[in-house]
C-alpha cells in the first residue's frame, strides 16, 4: 500500500505586524520550502490580500513551492483566471495549482447547488483555454464565449497535460465530491474526527475513487502536556467568539462549516488528540499531542486515502521543527509498512 502524502501550507492572512505581510511571507514560504512542502494554500476572502499578487511573490522567491491559489467563479472570470495561470507558468517556469471555492460571496445570489454548477462550467472553460491553440466556443448557463481567441503572443504551444494546475475542490457538500470525481480533482476538506470521517468515507463515498486532501493543525511536543498547555496559550477560549461562530455557520451555505460547527458544539475534545478548541479563531481542527500521537492519528487519515495535509499555523521556527519531527516519525511508520 503506498501512502506517500504532500505538505502544503497556508499563506499568511492580513495581520498588523511589526514586519512587512511581504517580509513576513518570504520569510514563511522559504522557511516552509526547507522544510519540504511542496507548496502553500493562497486564500481568497475579505481578509486576504489579491491571491494572485501573492501567488507572484511567491514565485518570485523560492525555487519551486507551488502555490496553491484559490479561485472563486463569483470574484474573477474563467478567461482572466486562465490568463493569469499561463502568465505565471511562462515567466517563473512554476507550476500553479487551483483550489476552487464557491465561498459567499456579497452581490452573489445563486443558491449552493447552483454554485457548483456555475463552477462546473468555470472548470471546463478554463481547461479549454489551456489545452486549445484555436478560438473558443462555448456555450452554457453561466458562460457564453463565440470565436473566443486566448492565444497569447509570446507562445505556440498549448498547455500539456502535464503542465495543467493540480486542482483542488474545497467544500464538503454530495456536490463538492461529485464536482471532484467528475474531473478526478482532489477533494478538500477539513476533516472530523477519524471515526467520524472513516465511517463518512466508508459508507459514502469509497465507491467513488476520490483523491482526499485535508485541511488540519498540528500543535506537537515531545510531551503531550506540554502541548496541550502551548495549544490553550496560543488559542484561549472566548465566548464571544464562540458565539459568533454559531451565529455564523447558521447562515452560512457551507456544509463543512456547518459540520465543524456541530462538532465544536459537542465536544471540545475527541480521541484525546483532536481538539475544535481553535475553531471559532482559525476555522480548522487541530491535533494535539506528543509526536507519536499525531503521527499514529495522520497515519489513519493515510490509511483512508489522504494523500494531501494543509497544516494550519503557527508558523515559526519552533513548530515548523516539531511538525517536522511528527512528519519524520510518520514516515518511519509507513515505512515499516510496506517493508
Amino acid at each position: 500500500m503506498n501512502l506517500q502524502y504532500e505538505l502544503y501550507t497556508n499563506t499568511l492572512t492580513i495581520q498588523e505586524p511589526k514586519k512587512s505581510f511581504i517580509d513576513l511571507t518570504i520569510e514563511h514560504i522559504k522557511r516552509a520550502e526547507r522544510y519540504n512542502y511542496k507548496g502553500t494554500l493562497v486564500p481568497y476572502g475579505k481578509n486576504t490580500f489579491d491571491p494572485w499578487i501573492v501567488s507572484l511573490i511567491i514565485a518570485q522567491n523560492t525555487k519551486n513551492f507551488i502555490p496553491l491559489v484559490a479561485v472563486q467563479p463569483y470574484s474573477v472570470p474563467p478567461q482572466t483566471t486562465a490568463k493569469m495561470i499561463q502568465t505565471i507558468e511562462y515567466l517563473y517556469k512554476r507550476k500553479i495549482n487551483i483550489n476552487y471555492i464557491t465561498g459567499e460571496e456579497n452581490g452573489d445570489k445563486l443558491n449552493h447547488d447552483e454554485k457548483y454548477l456555475r463552477l462546473n462550467e468555470y472548470i471546463e472553460v478554463v481547461n479549454s483555454i489551456l489545452l486549445n491553440n484555436k478560438p473558443m466556443t462555448y456555450h452554457g448557463t453561466y458562460y457564453n464565449f463565440t470565436n473566443y481567441d486566448m492565444k497569447l503572443p509570446f507562445s505556440s504551444n498549448v498547455f500539456s497535460n502535464s503542465r495543467l494546475p493540480e486542482i483542488f475542490i474545497a467544500g464538503g457538500s454530495e456536490m463538492s465530491i461529485e464536482t471532484a470525481v467528475k474531473y478526478g480533482y482532489r477533494w478538500a476538506t477539513p476533516p472530523g474526527p477519524i471515526s467520524i470521517y472513516e465511517n463518512y468515507i466508508n459508507n459514502d463515498i469509497s465507491s467513488k475513487n476520490l483523491k482526499l486532501a485535508i485541511g488540519i493543525g498540528i500543535i506537537a511536543r515531545p510531551d503531550a502536556n506540554d502541548a496541550w498547555e502551548v495549544a490553550r496559550d496560543l488559542f484561549p477560549q472566548s465566548r464571544i467568539q464562540s458565539i459568533q461562530t454559531i451565529v455564523h455557520s447558521k447562515k452560512s451555505q457551507s456544509h463543512w462549516i456547518k459540520k465543524m460547527a456541530e462538532l465544536a458544539a459537542g465536544q471540545e475534545v475527541y480521541d484525546d488528540v483532536y481538539w475544535m478548541g481553535a475553531y471559532s479563531r482559525k476555522f480548522n481542527p487541530y491535533l494535539v499531542g506528543d509526536y507519536d500521537q499525531i503521527a499514529s492519528y495522520l497515519e489513519k487519515y493515510l490509511k483512508l486515502g489522504v494523500r494531501t495535509l494543509i497544516v494550519a499555523g503557527p508558523y515559526t521556527e519552533e513548530e515548523f521543527e516539531h511538525r517536522n519531527k511528527v512528519f519524520l516519525l510518520l514516515n518511519s511508520k509507513l515505512k515499516s509498512l510496506q517493508s
